[in-house]
């Protein structure tokens, strides 16, 4: 196989190859956008990590320390995103190895302040962040994930994914101007969303990274009259924050889906260790230092949020 073009997100990078040409594939802007930060080089990395692919019958998929080998008809490989969701793994396991791991969460910066956004789906963290951008000029580092870490004792997010999945239950409650994005009215609100670019509903990004200095658990209610703010340091936050920080590492919300059919097409190792557990646990405590959580109506949540931003 020859090399083909190395793949980064967000500062860590993947030399990929193969036995036909996945640049143009791999370089299509719609493709990138939907990933952390990704970004396509004609030129290799050397970073240790590689995956190869080769358009074969013979279905395989095969991890070692710092490589993936897959071995699969294109058609499997929905237009080259197989290989994009393939490469998660190894760049986990560079972000973990030098102080950087990724989170379910959503992330603005307001100046040089990073907010990061915490909560199970649903719990109002697109609505929130969308409304900083809107009302208040935050700028959206990450929605739906972000890369966050420790550099010299203090947390930063550096990256995230740059779209937003806009539930239709939660816009047509918190952010009903947005109500006309949708196409029709679905059948079950709760589940319909739709992915929206940032700049279609006026809200810019941030790629530089920014030192994180307020976190909140959040949960959007529009039923209270009032916000309800409090130290969210108990066990709940605790097992939130070790399932989340730990996902991608250990493989455990990644799957490598093949074909129309979305088909499971091989095993995903666990790349944690114990230096990566010992990171991840000095992290934990950094940031149940700093969260809080927040519930109540939309615009009073981030009006609290501005009114106390440090």
């Amino acid at each position: 196989m020859k090399f083909i073009c190395s793949v980064a997100s967000a500062g860590e990078a993947v030399d990929f190859y193969s036995n036909q040409d996945l640049l143009d594939f791999l370089n299509s802007p719609a493709l990138l956008s939907d990933h952390l930060d990704f970004s396509v080089s004609k030129n290799p990395v050397n970073s240790g990590y590689k995956l190869f692919y080769s358009d074969s019958d013979l279905s395989s998929v095969i991890y070692s320390s710092k490589q993936c080998r897959l071995n699969y008809p294109w058609s499997k490989m929905n237009s080259g995103e197989t290989l994009l969701y393939a490469a998660y793994p190894l760049f986990e396991a560079q972000r973990q190895s030098q102080g950087w791991l990724t989170a379910y969460s959503a992330a603005v910066s307001v100046g040089d302040n990073g907010i990061l956004l915490l909560g199970k789906s649903g719990a109002g963290k697109t609505s929130i962040a969308v409304d900083l951008c809107r009302r208040y000029g935050a700028r959206l580092i990450g929605n739906d994930l972000t890369i966050i870490g420790r550099q010299t004792g203090k947390m930063f997010v550096k990256g995230g994914t740059k779209f937003l999945f806009l539930r239709f239950e939660s816009v047509k409650r918190s952010l009903p101007d947005l109500i006309d994005l949708f196409p029709h009215q679905p059948i079950e609100p709760w589940l319909c969303k739709i992915k929206v670019n940032p700049a279609e509903v006026g809200v810019s990004v941030r790629t530089l990274p920014v030192e994180i200095k307020q976190i909140f658990s959040v949960h959007i209610d529009e039923n209270l009259s009032s916000v309800h703010v409090q130290d969210s340091q108990g066990l709940a936050t605790k097992l939130f924050l070790i399932e989340n920080f730990s996902r991608y590492i250990r493989g455990s919300c990644i799957n490598i889906l093949g074909g129309t059919a979305f088909d499971q097409l091989g095993f995903i190792p666990s790349y944690d260790n114990e230096r990566f557990f010992k990171f991840r646990c000095e992290l934990i405590e950094l940031v149940l230092e700093k969260t809080k959580y927040i519930s109540g109506p939309l615009y009073l949540v981030t009006d609290y949020i501005i009114k106390n931003n440090v």
